[in-house]
């Protein structure tokens, strides 16, 4: 379209002027074919830069549309972390939580444990000798000042169980152990010593001659010489032993 206007713009301008040149002098003639050579430039120069630009826009339109594509893309993303970190600060938040909750809870853990550790270390000192040698590796494990022990509460729960499990062991099982007694005449004697759990013990030395009986009593064994029966107390133990047979055998048994 803007082809043909051209053409019969220039047309017009050829039939305006055509007489008009045709009556001037060459030099005039020359003048104005120069100024319709610039005009006839000028006009292309218009198309081409026209065209030009129609191509320019094309291109930065779809320069824009790619921007936009990125943009959103980058809008989404940022969306996306925006999410994961509400997400993570309301985890954050779940933990620290629960971490409160469970530092109250070692505490009030770490009061009860710290009491149960004294029970039972003033438990052991009145345990039978033989026991206390048994539980003393579990023993030594329990801090003396619980409040700067860096034992975990597992380790020192552990200890407090396998202290009471052997107690517990020892009271539910007769047990016989050689141990040393003072005489009358106030002489270490080689005796054994049969524990029927731990509310009663009989011991006996070798020759039936020494004996007595043993019971708890205000935290510690309160120690009987029996004489009488130590002849009664050695046949027991035989038959603990399985030296002797089988057969019922009376002893005396007061429970404090």
């Amino acid at each position: 379209m803007n082809s043909i206007h051209t053409t019969i713009a220039f047309a017009l301008f050829s039939a305006c002027f055509g007489t008009a040149i045709a009556q001037t002098t060459p030099t005039r003639m020359e003048e104005v074919r120069a100024n319709i050579d610039k005009w006839v430039e000028t006009r292309q120069l218009l198309a081409k830069t026209r065209s030009e630009w129609a191509a320019d826009q094309e291109t930065l339109r779809q320069s824009i549309a790619l921007i936009e594509k990125e943009v959103k893309l980058i809008d989404d993303r940022i969306a996306q972390t925006q999410e994961t970190a509400s997400q993570a600060d309301r985890d954050r938040l779940v933990l620290s939580e629960e971490n409160e909750r469970l530092s109250k809870a070692a505490t009030v853990v770490q009061t009860v444990l710290a009491d149960l550790e004294r029970q039972t270390t003033h438990l052991a000192a009145g345990l039978p000798l033989p026991l206390q040698d048994r539980v003393m590796p579990l023993l030594k494990r329990i801090p003396n000042q619980p409040d700067q022990t860096r034992l975990s509460i597992s380790e020192r729960m552990q200890n407090i169980v396998g202290i009471l499990s052997e107690v517990d062991k020892f009271n539910n099982a007769i047990s016989l152990f050689t141990e040393l007694r003072k005489n009358s005449a106030d002489t270490e004697v080689q005796v054994k010593t049969l524990y029927v759990g731990l509310g009663v013990a009989f011991f006996a030395d070798k020759n039936g001659e020494y004996g007595g009986v043993g019971v708890p009593s205000g935290g510690s064994w309160e120690w009987t010489s029996r004489p009488e029966i130590a002849s009664d107390i050695a046949r027991a133990i035989a038959i603990y032993e399985n030296t002797e047979t089988a057969q019922f055998v009376k002893l005396p048994a007061t429970v404090k």
